[in-house]
């Protein structure tokens, strides 16, 4: 057992479910019902699931991981996992900065949750 692999599938878990639930209701549901022309709508709206699985195939890995179920070689699995949660952490940076929204590491603060999932996959690697 990795309580740090744990610790990570819990966080990522949450993003989840942050994801489906609030997520919808603040960003989803609104999106779909803008001005926005049809074709990048329906574009953002794969790009949603497609998230939405990401976070949890993410969580359900970090977790089976954790708990032993995967058996030794979870390793890569896991690094794998942490790496694409590192990468979309960056990514919220690097798109609220660039595209100059105030208070972006306040406003599109999943990156905290994202790099925490990551940076506790990692350490379960090190341990």
């Amino acid at each position: 057992m990795n309580w740090f692999f744990i610790a990570s599938g819990a966080v990522a878990a949450f993003i989840a479910i942050g994801h489906v639930r609030p997520g919808g209701k603040l960003f989803l549901e609104p999106m779909l019902a803008s001005d926005t022309a049809e074709i990048p709508k329906a574009v953002l709206h794969s790009v949603w699931h497609m998230v939405t699985i990401t976070c949890t195939v993410g969580a359900i890995s970090l977790l089976v991981s954790g708990f032993g179920l995967v058996g030794e070689g979870s390793g890569p699995l896991v690094a794998c996992v942490s790496t694409i949660f590192a990468g979309i952490s960056v990514c919220h940076l690097s798109v609220g900065f660039l595209r100059g929204v105030p208070r972006f590491p306040v406003e599109m603060f999943p990156w905290v949750l994202f790099a925490t999932s990551a940076a506790l996959g990692f350490a379960g690697l090190a341990f």
